[in-house]
């Protein structure tokens, strides 16, 4: 993987204002192609520049946002398939934006989008194109995500691709540049992660894939969205109620083979889900009946609640869902323990419900208890549903991207405080009959974020978002032109802006210091409270420093004279604090020479200097007991001390003594000189 450091800007634009990624790449910032546009990301055309027989083509995120970073390197040994995987990626200078933010390199293939980015309709496919330029096309694709635990979450109509050769085959989009699942419309999404937040999708499975892919031959044999005329919640809700395939498929005509395939692949249970194999064997003309899904209980009679009527658990955890302050108002109620027990037969689900709610009206906590307690009972109710609270629902895997994309959104950056601190994910995870291991790596992750806020460590929610992104760029005002999404990059740029910032710019606001904490598992909370504190700027600034200095130390960076010059005009007030004006000046002259190393730890060690500032302590206290005595002295002479009868009888007996010894001196000697002579 290539980087472009802040260092090179310059070296990163070539004479003729290309973009320069790595050793190989040049991208053409006056070549764009918004034909390849994705709803994150720019396309460019690139040039391979040692001469290699496959075109290339760039695309540049304009936004300080996440991309999808951890799965790239996987990406990247992906063998050539009908896809736009990454080449290659780098954070490069973009002259465009004055900034440097992502640019991926992909294959280009030509051809054009199948599906409008609006989501209008087109001309239908046949069953023959579908299987013949989607399915035999595509399938190595995903066989070959799959086979590496990849997923591609963009499988979607208008990020599908028709090349330009005469068997029209089709190829994917790319699928990097923004979150998983971001951009899909809720019906190419199974039923969870339909009832997510776009954010909070996660990645997912591979079988996402093959659902999608599902959907994806759906719309193409209707020309468009079979189901336009729903919104997303009504959609969501007829496949719960009919499942996906009778919500999205019941009512096409289709061939017996088709409709078999299309059963297969939107099978709501993943396990019963048809992936490569079974798509494969398809394709050979070995067909095979579709798994049959459990059967969801039915309740012997419904249960009314917000103008509908629910006789299953899931459709009601739905419904409830999306109806919050009526289903606080149910809840409060037996309503729902009473109807689970006595028409759905359920004695073991019933109890669990009951237990939330008698904990929920006996916690005397208020509207968060009562949200809290609704959020328990939709769980219940529904144990494959996403975590859900208020107007935020997410995959487990999927609260963490909820957090990032809508962290500037205090109401939703709240919410996923309360889900976080209140262990809603674990809650969740051990509800499940089966955990695996990804999901147990995660409850470790979220047990750390939960112990942050709950004991209200100093910036918690932001120090929690990098936690659990690892990859997030950093939000930090002074960062919005760079790109800095591990703690080696962050003195580096730091060091790029040093001459830009403002007289009073701190490297000290909450991202940027949660950044660090995040990543670097050395720092104490009592640096972080001391930065932090806003009673003495010069204490917060020495912390800041002393934070800085930390992360040089600890990576074992070279220098950096201008992020060091920044820090030591930020602290010119503590030579001020320097009492003797030789020692001030000399301290002055000595910092300017150490900031020009750029080694901060030096730089803090010299203006700390508890030594000399202690010398210059006892120097600056025996001045003034010595400035006090004085003026003493010249407040009682001015007072007319010398004037006052004690002083002048003393003052006269001392000069009678005086005179009295000079003239027994001078008697004496006039003695002597008349006995010699």
């Amino acid at each position: 993987m290539s980087e472009s450091t802040g260092r090179e800007k310059d070296r990163s634009v070539d004479e003729s204002g290309n973009i320069l990624i790595g050793k190989r790449y040049q991208v053409h910032p006056d070549r764009p192609l918004p034909e390849y546009d994705s709803p994150s990301a720019k396309a460019f055309t690139a040039t391979d520049t040692r001469g290699s027989k496959r075109s290339v083509m760039a695309y540049v995120c304009p936004e300080l946002k996440g991309i999808r970073m951890a799965p790239v390197a996987s990406l990247m040994r992906v063998p050539q398939i009908p896809a736009l995987l990454p080449l290659d990626i780098a954070i490069s200078y973009w002259p465009q934006i004055d900034a440097k933010r992502p640019v991926l390199i992909t294959p280009y293939m030509g051809g054009s989008r199948v599906g409008p980015v609006d989501g209008g309709t087109f001309e239908a496919w046949s069953e023959d194109q579908v299987t013949r330029c989607v399915l035999r096309s595509l399938l190595p694709a995903l066989r070959e995500l799959g086979d590496r635990n990849l997923t591609h979450r963009g499988i979607r109509a208008d990020n599908l691709f028709s090349s330009d050769q005469d068997d029209g085959d089709a190829y994917l989009g790319e699928c990097i540049t923004a979150l998983p699942g971001l951009h899909q419309p809720a019906i190419y999404e199974p039923i969870d992660s339909a009832m997510s937040l776009p954010a909070g999708r996660g990645e997912g499975q591979p079988a996402d894939d093959f659902y999608a892919l599902g959907v994806l031959c759906v719309v193409l044999l209707s020309g468009g969205n079979p189901v336009a005329h729903l919104s997303d919640q009504e959609v969501t809700a007829a496949k719960i109620e009919q499942g996906s395939y009778g919500a999205l498929a019941g009512q096409s005509r289709t061939s017996m083979s088709m409709a078999e395939l299309l059963r297969g692949l939107l099978a709501d249970s993943e396990a019963d889900r048809w992936q490569s194999e079974e798509l494969s064997a398809w394709l050979d003309g070995r067909h095979r009946s579709p798994g049959q899904s459990g059967q969801i209980a039915r309740a012997a009679r419904a249960l009314e609640f917000a103008g509908g009527e629910y006789i299953t658990a899931p459709a009601l955890s739905f419904a409830l869902g999306c109806h919050w302050t009526e289903a606080v108002e149910l809840a409060r109620t037996k309503e729902i323990e009473t109807w689970v027990r006595r028409s759905l037969l359920d004695e073991e689900k019933s109890e669990a419900i009951k237990y939330v709610l008698e904990a929920g009206r006996s916690s005397g906590a208020g509207a968060a208890g009562d949200d809290l307690m609704v959020s328990k009972v939709l769980l219940s109710l529904d144990p494959q549903a996403p975590v859900r609270l208020k107007d935020v629902s997410a995959r487990v895997s999927g609260v963490a991207g909820i957090l990032a994309e809508d962290f500037d959104n205090e109401s939703r950056r709240g919410l996923v405080h309360l889900i976080i601190g209140t262990r809603l994910p674990q809650k969740w995870i051990e509800s499940q009959e089966r955990v695996s291991a990804d999901n147990l790596a995660l409850q470790r992750i979220m047990d750390r974020a939960s112990q942050d806020l709950k004991y209200g460590s100093v910036y918690a929610i932001h120090r929690v978002l990098y936690q659990l992104n690892p990859d997030w760029p950093c939000q930090s005002p002074l960062l919005q032109k760079q790109f800095v999404t591990q703690l080696i990059e962050l003195l580096p740029a730091l060091d790029e802006i040093a001459a830009e910032v403002g007289p009073d710019d701190e490297p000290a606001d909450p991202h940027l210091v949660a950044f660090v904490a995040a990543h670097h598992q050395m720092v104490s909370e009592s640096s972080l409270k001391a930065i932090a504190q806003r009673n003495s700027v010069t204490s917060r600034r020495l912390a800041v420093l002393g934070l800085l200095a930390d992360v040089q130390v600890h990576l074992r960076q070279g220098a950096f004279p201008g992020l060091a010059g920044w820090m030591a005009r930020l602290l010119s007030s503590c030579m001020e604090g320097f009492h003797n004006r030789a020692t001030r000046e000399a301290m002055v002259k000595v910092v300017q020479e150490v900031a020009k190393s750029g080694d901060l730890a030096r730089l803090r060690a010299t203006i700390e200097n508890p030594q000399l500032r202690e010398q210059d302590r006892l120097g600056f206290a025996a001045a003034q007991q010595e400035f006090a005595r004085c003026a003493s002295e010249i407040s009682w002479l001015k007072d007319g001390g010398l004037l006052e009868p004690e002083n002048v009888k003393e003052g006269a007996r001392r000069a009678a003594s005086a005179v009295a010894s000079c003239l027994a001196g001078t008697c004496l000697v006039i003695m002597a000189l008349a006995y010699a002579f």
